[in-house]
């Protein structure tokens, strides 16, 4: 049978991502299953020996709010010699924590302002799972970016207002963020 060239198949998997529907029968199921993968797009290895779990679709909500971070309170090492850090006498703090993303470690050994601890779960529900991506990296990082300076939380110091402690980050943030030395490491 006619098959379609990688350009062609890329072009058909783009117009589902745009929202289209593929509904694909016999060999043409085998070829949309070497496009596609899984239904996220990531790639995926198909198992055939029976040992990959299958749960009902009734099920999805439960198994999807198994990950999900609803509100729970993190621990962190704070650089309190940082001048996003300046005016907290204690390196340990906590941040709430609300999303499951995290961030990368930078390059540069000076801009992790605090990191989450090696047990950072100190308060409230969190997988396992969730747990094991999110420790040891970074809550706040604050670098120079030319004539300028980026600073990133991992979470919102001021969700809410309800949860005191981590505001005064913020405001150092956008108090301090211009007083931050560049690294001159060595290359």
């Amino acid at each position: 049978g006619a098959r379609f060239s990688d350009a062609e198949s890329e072009e058909i998997a783009d117009w589902v991502r745009a929202g289209g529907v593929l509904i694909a029968l016999r060999d043409a199921a085998v070829w949309a299953e070497g496009v596609f993968n899984d239904a996220d797009g990531e790639d995926a290895a198909a198992s055939d020996d029976g040992d990959t779990p299958r749960y009902d679709y009734a099920d999805l909500d439960v198994r999807n709010a198994e990950h999900v971070i609803g509100g729970a309170i993190f621990g962190a090492d704070l650089d309190i010699t940082h001048p996003i850090g300046f005016g907290y006498a204690d390196r340990a703090i906590a941040f709430q924590k609300n999303a499951s993303h995290a961030l990368r470690t930078p390059t540069n050994p000076f801009a992790t302002v605090a990191r989450y601890k090696d047990a950072p779960l100190l308060s409230g529900y969190a997988s396992d799972r969730r747990i094991g991506e999110i420790q040891r990296t970074p809550a706040i990082i604050a670098d120079r970016y030319g004539r300028g300076a980026v600073v990133l939380f991992a979470d919102d110091p001021v969700f809410r207002a309800t949860y005191l402690g981590a505001d005064k980050l913020l405001m150092n943030a956008i108090y301090f963020a211009k007083t931050i030395d560049p690294s001159r490491l060595p290359d």
